[in-house]
């Protein structure tokens, strides 16, 4: 999975991510919240399944993940990114 990531963004490719299975879907979207936030580790079921609605093109973001993480898509380019805020 090629993945970019910066202190504030982590980011893939929509088409790699489509391929993927829907476990493993979860797991790549939880693994780059706790990357850029470590507290994201508390990333609830249901903000999960949001975020995965938003990154499978279902429903419109970005969406707040909490934790000061926001994820959406940009073109062909899914993301999370993390504010200023810090606040969960």
């Amino acid at each position: 999975l090629e993945e970019k990531r910066t202190l504030h963004k982590y980011s893939l490719s929509l088409k790699k991510f489509q391929k993927l299975s829907l476990p493993i879907q979860r797991r790549v979207i939880r693994r780059g919240a706790e990357i850029l936030e470590p507290r994201a580790r508390g990333l609830s079921f249901e903000r999960l399944e949001e975020a995965l609605e938003v990154w499978r093109l279902q429903r419109k973001g970005p969406r707040d993940l909490g934790f000061g993480l926001s994820i959406g898509v940009n073109k062909q380019e899914l993301f999370i990114r993390k504010s200023g805020s810090l606040s969960p």
